[in-house]
C-alpha cells in the first residue's frame, strides 16, 4: 500500500512524496524502470535487505560513464551546459523569478529538471518547467536521495549534454543574472560543496573498514557540481552501502553527510568548503530562517548583504557544528574577494511580490 511521508529538507517545506515501487522519468523520455530487490551495482535508497528500487537500466548506463565524467564527441566544442535540478515535489513557487532569470537565454546553455516524486502534478504547457518533471514512485522522502536520483537522470540525458549540476531548493531564488551565474560556475575548477569536519557528537557510528570516523564530513545539500563529481556520486556503491547499512538516522545522513563525505574521500582538493546557496542560521538554530513578507527586518538591506558578501560569516550552518567554525573567505580558483552566493533560501511563497518589487534576481 502506498504511504505518504514528509520529505526531509532543511528548509524546503511542504514537500510530500508518495512512495510506491515504479520510477518513470517523464521529462525527456529518458528511462522507464521497474522494481526489484537491491542486488545490482546501482541501488538507490536501500537499507540492508529492505526492498527498494533497483534501476536495472539506469545501473547499466551509469556503469558506462567515464570515471572522470568527460563528454566525448562534438559536445566538447559546445558551450558548458548547466543542469538545474529543482527538488520541489510539485510546483516551483518562485517560477516567476526563475522565468526572469532564464529569459532570452540560449537554451543550449541550461537544462531544467524538476523532481516531483510520485505527485501527479504536471506543469502546464505555458510553464517554464513544462516537460521537465522527473517522477519517482520509489525513492525515499529524502532530499539527498532524490537529488542523487535526479542527478543520474541529468547525467545520462543524451539530448542535453550537461557539464554542471546545481541542486536547487524549491524555496530558493536566484540572486544574480543568468550570465553572471553561468560565468561564475563554468569558470571554476572546483565544485561548490560545503564539506566540513563536524564536532565529535556527529561522529558516532562504525565507519570501518571503508574510512575512519575522522573523515566524516557534513554540509548543506545545496551544491553545484562539475560533471566529474556528479559522476563520482552516481557511480558510487561502496560508500553508499556503508552509509545505508551502518549509519544511524540514515534519513539525515543522506542529506548532510553522505555526499559531503564521499566527495571529501574521493577528491578533497576538487571541492570548495562552501556552498553558493545562502541561508541564515544566525537566530534559528539547526534550521534556517524563513523569510516572510511583513517581517520586521529590512529585506532590501538583507538582500544587499546576500549579494555583496565576500566572506561566509556566522550566518551559515558551519558555525553551529564544525570543528573549525571560523568564517570562510570566498575564493574562485584560489582568488579571494569574490562574492559568495548565487542563490538564496528559504523564502516563503508570500514573499514573491516583494521580491519582484526588489528586482530579484538582479539582472
Amino acid at each position: 500500500m502506498a504511504k505518504w511521508i514528509k520529505l526531509s529538507n532543511r528548509g524546503c517545506d511542504n514537500l510530500l512524496l508518495l512512495v510506491v515501487v515504479l520510477l518513470v522519468v517523464s521529462s525527456h523520455g529518458v528511462l522507464s524502470l521497474q522494481d526489484k530487490k537491491c542486488d545490482s551495482d546501482y541501488c538507490l535508497g536501500c537499507e540492508s535487505s529492505v526492498p527498494c528500487v533497483d534501476a536495472t537500466r539506469l545501473a547499466k548506463d551509469v556503469r558506462k560513464l567515464p570515471d572522470e565524467g568527460e563528454l566525448s564527441g562534438p559536445s566538447l566544442d559546445q558551450p558548458h551546459r548547466i543542469a538545474f535540478l529543482f527538488i520541489s515535489g510539485g510546483p516551483v513557487p518562485f517560477e516567476t523569478l526563475w522565468r526572469r532569470f532564464f529569459a532570452l537565454q540560449n537554451k543550449n546553455r541550461y537544462s531544467l529538471y524538476v523532481y516531483v516524486g510520485s505527485s501527479d502534478y504536471t506543469f502546464p504547457s505555458d510553464s517554464l518547467f513544462f516537460n521537465s518533471e522527473v517522477r519517482s514512485h520509489s525513492a525515499p522522502g529524502n532530499v539527498g536521495l532524490a537529488f542523487r536520483w535526479t542527478l543520474a537522470v541529468a547525467l545520462l540525458d543524451q539530448n542535453r549534454r550537461n557539464t554542471w549540476f546545481v541542486n536547487v531548493c524549491g524555496a530558493s531564488v536566484p540572486l544574480r543574472s543568468f550570465n553572471q551565474t553561468y560565468d561564475y560556475l563554468t569558470s571554476s575548477r572546483h565544485s561548490f560543496v560545503q564539506s566540513f569536519s563536524p564536532i565529535r557528537g556527529f561522529r558516532f557510528w562504525d565507519t570501518q573498514p571503508q574510512f575512519d570516523q575522522s573523515e566524516i564530513r557534513k554540509g548543506e545539500i545545496w551544491m553545484a557540481l562539475r560533471r566529474k563529481h556528479a559522476t563520482i556520486i552516481v557511480k558510487d556503491r561502496e560508500t553508499f552501502i556503508k552509509f545505508a547499512s551502518n549509519a544511524r538516522e540514515p534519513e539525515h545522513v543522506f542529506e548532510d553527510e553522505y555526499l559531503q563525505t564521499l566527495l571529501n574521500l574521493r577528491d578533497p582538493s576538487g571541492i570548495t568548503n562552501r556552498t553558493v546557496m545562502f541561508a541564515d542560521y544566525s537566530n534559528t538554530g539547526v534550521l534556517p530562517r524563513v523569510f516572510h513578507t511583513g517581517d520586521s527586518y529590512n529585506m532590501q538591506q538583507f538582500l544587499h548583504e546576500m549579494v555583496t558578501m565576500t566572506v561566509d560569516t556566522t550566518y551559515g550552518l558551519q558555525h553551529l557544528i564544525a570543528v573549525d567554525n571560523r568564517p570562510v573567505p570566498c575564493e574562485l580558483n584560489g582568488n579571494p574577494g569574490v562574492v559568495c552566493f548565487l542563490f538564496g533560501r528559504v523564502f516563503h511563497e508570500n514573499s514573491l511580490p516583494m521580491l519582484i518589487g526588489l528586482q530579484i534576481p538582479n539582472i
